[in-house]
């Protein structure tokens, strides 16, 4: 936890041991992640479906960017049949999203997030769709203007970051836009909430609007 005095930031050093530990846990947790997902993944094309960039806000007005690449793990078709008797057709698809995303919180701190991300998808003939998913990665974040005690009592600026283990849950909504019959980029909002471990006094809790555009780089089915 942070406190003032006189009017300067000092940081308290977590324990070496304690930094350890969470360390060690991040990986282990991440590396079941990704290999759950890898393990669903075998067989198909490790060619990206869509790839993405987009405003990341935390708390919708503090600034960052996104980068994501969607993997298609599973896709199939349903039909619809509509009250006026026309058949829809629905398109349907599991997707894998590793991400890489900045923001910077003012007078806070900088935030640098690699969050895996795997989300259900369902889509109309019309373009509009709809994502569920869930996300499991790491944030590091870096304080600025810290300052610490040393050992013989003089304050000193110093360099801080923690790391913590990142959980998110999301929605997004996106219309494909065409160009002469032909899919050129998707417009999309995702508000999300994720939660971050260790924190104060056992997690943090975070809300995220992101706004971007997706681009094809392979058909759909």
């Amino acid at each position: 936890m942070l406190s003032s005095i006189e009017g300067l930031v000092i940081c308290p050093i977590m324990k070496q041991e304690s930094i350890k530990m969470m360390k060690n846990k991040f990986k282990l947790l991440l590396f079941s992640f990704l290999f759950n997902t890898s393990f669903f993944c075998s067989g198909q094309s490790w060619k990206p479906q869509e790839v993405s960039i987009s405003y990341f806000g935390e708390m919708i007005t503090h600034p960052g960017i996104k980068l994501s690449a969607n993997y298609q793990i599973k896709q199939w078709r349903q039909f619809k049949t509509q009250k006026k008797g026309a058949s829809q057709e629905i398109f349907k698809s599991i997707q894998l999203s590793p991400s890489l995303a900045y923001y910077y919180h003012r007078r806070y701190h900088h935030g640098l997030q690699f969050v895996p991300e795997l989300f259900y998808r369902r889509k109309k003939e019309n373009g509009t769709y709809l994502d569920l998913g869930i996300g499991i990665g790491v944030l590091r974040t870096i304080i600025p203007e810290v300052y610490t005690i040393n050992e013989e009592g003089r304050v000193e600026k110093s360099k801080v970051g923690y790391s913590y283990f990142k959980t998110s849950l999301f929605a997004a909504f996106g219309k494909d836009f065409f160009h002469s019959q032909k899919k050129v980029f998707t417009g999309f909002i995702k508000p999300q909430f994720q939660y971050s471990i260790p924190g104060f006094p056992n997690g943090t809790g975070y809300f995220f609007l992101e706004a971007g555009l997706l681009f094809p780089l392979k058909s759909e089915l």
